[in-house]
């Protein structure tokens, strides 16, 4: 398979990808290139259409969001997420309506950890997690 057929099968691929019909694709390839036909266009002239494809039909893809860490003794501890707090507070709060428990986010940090909940980790807010899932299936049963 030559180069060019490559970018153009890749154009076809995004065309369905996003599906668009057939006029929306040409449409496209003359406002980017002046070009009629796909079969003619040149190597830079398919990358430009593959770019312009993308770039209209795929939105950027957010940055992932940076998280707290914090260093002691040249370790570096990388904090809870804001949505595993969120999960975590959800999950206490279903024990806490089907139960007689009446848990707390704090309260299980220092059973478990012995710290604080705003000083645990990603890994420890995991076993937390897994734990109080643990309690709900319980609870159910």
């Amino acid at each position: 398979m030559s180069a060019i057929k490559k970018e153009i099968s890749k154009i076809f691929v995004l065309k369905k990808l996003y599906q668009l019909t057939e006029e929306e694709l040409y449409l496209h390839v003359k406002n980017e290139t002046n070009s009629d036909s796909i079969s003619k266009l040149t190597k830079p002239q398919a990358w430009k259409v593959i770019n312009s494809l993308e770039k209209k039909y795929n939105p950027q893809k957010p940055k992932p969001r940076r998280y707290t860490t914090i260093r002691s003794n040249s370790n570096v501890i990388a904090l809870m997420t804001p949505d595993q707090r969120e999960y975590l507070e959800d999950l206490i709060g279903k024990i806490n309506a089907s139960t007689k428990y009446k848990l707390s986010l704090e309260g299980m940090a220092q059973r478990q950890f012995k710290k604080s909940e705003k000083l645990l980790a990603r890994n420890d807010a995991r076993i937390l997690t897994e734990a109080a899932k643990s309690i709900l299936d319980r609870s159910k049963k």
